[in-house]
């Protein structure tokens, strides 16, 4: 399932299932764990007492504005193609969303004035962004995707990729009309290596297809350095950084698109067109993240919230497997039994969970390179029923969860995929690592609570509260 009828689902089933549970634990979100980057709050907050908010602007950044962001693009391999980058390859939007949704819409113009009767598809990983599937469907592309396989650290294999550009055009009625790609990758948190990064573009440049290279996790990296799909590619190749999720402003919605002057110069028409002009505090936010005012300010601010986000990491990988095989150091090790010990209330469950892990849960992502969410396997998922429903897939679990321990998690069926039914999402950004811990200790009771044949007695009780899982939960539609 793609698109609206999965946020749906997810939203009557699971969500709408959660708001009615008390102290909820929300392991499903994508909410960043840290206080604003200050200096882009400064900026808001002075440009909320200008004088000039009372007078109409046009479109999406004055050239001034974006002027000051070309050298963070230089540095972080925004190449074009036998030209000097400026402004003009820079335009603003109300974030990543907005932009991403505009360019599709551009995208889909240029398609079919190029390609008559011909269907457009947009082509993403799975596992993806699942959100970002709706914005194709709702403009008439066809989705597919092509697989990310664990045996290969859920890596982009361009050959894979290209395969599947093949079947999909192989009968000339359809035809990719762009590549979807998040570098660093969510939810596997894995940072595409530079070889990679440059055979996938050189292919897509030979195919002629655009990409929409998606970095709104640029600045969460741990160790590895990701290279965006433009540095070889850049004329067809529109690149996506954010203000939400590595400098904690996802309300704020600040987002701003790097690519060919033509397709900027559309992108920016679009937006006059749909808004008049941005809010005057888009801007100010963006120069303050990446312009060179703030820049070694960034640079601290982002350092520390990676250190942040590696205990979270950490936590999570001692939690499921013990401190075995770790490289912690012994600060690190303290610092993870002190949030066991105050999330269970003993030095004894603390002990346990370091020396033993919790072997109910595996870790799918045991590698991560950047971001906050951890992919759990749930271990013999189809042996459990939730009343007389055996469990085939975490959409179910998830449910269980929620009416069990009052803890939603993100299934990986609502992330572009249905090849791994036993896995799950779940943040460990967002909230207090303690928090955290309590969550995933709730799932783990939500395990060890199900039966393992058929009650009939849990389901009369499930059908009279209008709980009983139906079909909808199967999620094979």
């Amino acid at each position: 399932m793609t698109g609206r009828a999965v946020a749906r689902a997810f939203n009557d089933l699971l969500f709408q299932r959660a708001c009615n549970t008390k102290d909820r634990i929300n392991l499903s979100s994508g909410n960043p764990s840290f206080a604003p980057f200050a200096p882009a709050v400064t900026a808001m907050e002075k440009t909320a007492r200008r004088s000039d908010n009372q007078i109409y602007a046009s479109g999406a950044g004055y050239r001034r504005e974006r002027d000051k962001l070309v050298p963070f693009c230089n540095d972080i391999g925004l190449r074009p193609d036998g030209y000097d980058l400026t402004p003009d390859n820079i335009v603003f939007g109300m974030g990543a969303t907005h932009l991403y949704y505009t360019a599709l819409i551009i995208l889909q113009q240029k398609f079919c004035e190029e390609h008559r009767a011909v269907k457009p598809v947009i082509l993403m990983s799975a596992p993806s962004y699942g959100l970002f599937t709706t914005q194709p469907e709702s403009l008439g592309y066809d989705i597919e995707t092509f697989p990310l396989r664990p045996e290969n650290g859920w890596q982009v294999e361009p050959d894979i990729a290209e395969n599947r550009i093949r079947a999909i055009e192989a009968d000339g009625s359809r035809k990719v009309c762009a590549l979807y790609n998040i570098n660093p990758h969510n939810p596997t948190g894995t940072v595409t290596p530079a070889p990679v990064t440059e055979k996938l573009a050189k292919m897509l440049k030979s195919r002629n297809i655009w990409a929409i290279d998606d970095m709104a996790y640029y600045g969460l990296e741990y160790d590895a350095v990701p290279t965006p799909l433009a540095t070889h590619h850049f004329d067809k190749t529109i690149t996506l950084l954010s203000t939400s999720k590595a400098f904690g402003l996802p309300r704020v919605r600040a987002a701003f698109a790097c690519g060919h002057a033509d397709m900027m110069t559309a992108i920016n028409d679009h937006i006059g067109m749909q808004m008049i002009s941005l809010p005057s505090t888009v801007a100010p936010v963006l120069d303050a993240c990446y312009g060179p005012e703030h820049r070694a300010a960034a640079q601290d601010y982002l350092e520390k919230n990676r250190t942040g986000y590696m205990v979270g990491r950490n936590l999570v990988h001692s939690f499921i497997y013990g401190l075995q095989g770790t490289a912690l150091k012994d600060d690190e090790v303290s610092t993870l039994y002190k949030i066991l010990r105050e999330a269970f209330g003993n030095k004894k469950e603390a002990d346990r969970i370091l020396r033993d892990g919790t072997p109910e849960l595996r870790l799918a992502n045991v590698r991560m390179d950047s971001g906050y969410f951890a992919m759990l396997q749930i271990g013999g998922l189809d042996n459990y029923f939730y009343g007389t429903t055996r469990l085939k897939n975490t959409f179910q679990f998830a449910a269980a969860a929620v009416d069990m321990t009052s803890t939603l998690t993100l299934p990986l069926s609502c992330s572009v995929t249905n090849a791994h039914p036993d896995m799950l999402r779940a943040t460990f950004g967002g909230m207090s690592p303690r928090r955290m811990v309590r969550g995933l200790q709730n799932l783990v009771d939500t395990l060890r609570a199900l039966p393992t044949s058929p009650d009939v007695s849990q389901q009369n009780d499930l059908q009279s509260r209008g709980l009983a899982l139906g079909h909808r939960f199967e999620m094979t539609g």
